[in-house]
């Protein structure tokens, strides 16, 4: 049982260190880390608690089957023992009945004493039970609410970047660094018409344009050699009718 109740202190003073963490714990350099130490302690000291919380429960089953035990051999005696009675004075039967009554009542004494051992193991058990999930759902709320302002904090401090970044850009009232942008561009629109204007003048008076023209010129005078050599003769135009006699 002492074990027990250290192992719930433990868990109590890790509760109250997650609960009662300072400012400075949450304004640490690295406050996620901080956390997740406090819950892995946390969870080994939940292990542990839960451990022999079961050790307890474990303790009640046997005080049970010993209650059940007792009372078993209590009525086994009782019985015994009037069967015993029901011989006559002076008989080994009687004095048989004298010793095991002798043992029904130290059975009876046993019995009681378990059951009050019982009793307090069982309210025992339940309060330590209740103490646990009250002590684990605190700080399982109290975790989240701790990560909660770890993100609100994240956030406030990039807001806090952006509104410095943007403190520092240097605009032109007047517009002067637009317009010299918008001056820069045009100069490299025209820089590349110009650019692509006489490229083309120099491929359309290039050696191979003109030797497309003069392909072209000898193809059209070939065509024209072919047709006049082997053209078809055009056919000859029929006589015209003699015109009728008035």
């Amino acid at each position: 049982m002492r074990a027990l109740f250290n192992v719930l202190s433990r868990i109590w003073r890790v509760i109250v260190g997650v609960l009662f963490q300072g400012v400075k714990t949450i304004e640490a350099g690295n406050p996620k880390a901080v956390l997740e130490a406090e819950i892995d302690q946390f969870n080994t000291a939940q292990a542990d608690f839960n451990k022999n919380l079961g050790k307890q429960a474990g303790s009640v089953h046997r005080l049970k089957a010993q209650v059940k035990k007792d009372e078993t051999s209590k009525a086994a005696l009782e019985g015994r023992i009037r069967a015993l009675l029901k011989f006559g004075e002076g008989t080994p039967e009687r004095a048989k009945a004298a010793t095991t009554a002798i043992t029904h009542k130290a059975t009876c004494a046993q019995l009681e004493e378990n059951k009050v051992q019982l009793e307090s193991a069982e309210s025992l058990l339940v309060n330590l039970t209740k103490q646990r999930d009250t002590f684990v759902k605190t700080a399982q709320a109290k975790i989240q609410r701790v990560k909660g302002l770890i993100g609100k904090a994240e956030m406030a401090e990039a807001t806090a970047k952006m509104a410095t970044m943007a403190s520092d850009l240097q605009f032109n009232p007047d517009g002067s660094g637009l317009s010299e942008l918008e001056e820069s561009l045009e100069a490299r629109t025209s820089d590349a018409k110009g650019q692509t204007q006489v490229a083309n003048e120099a491929a359309a008076s290039s050696p191979w344009a003109m030797t497309a023209a003069e392909q072209e010129a000898d193809e059209a005078s070939a065509l024209a050699d072919f047709e006049a050599q082997f053209a078809d003769p055009a056919p000859e135009a029929a006589p015209a009718a003699d015109a009728p006699k008035a």
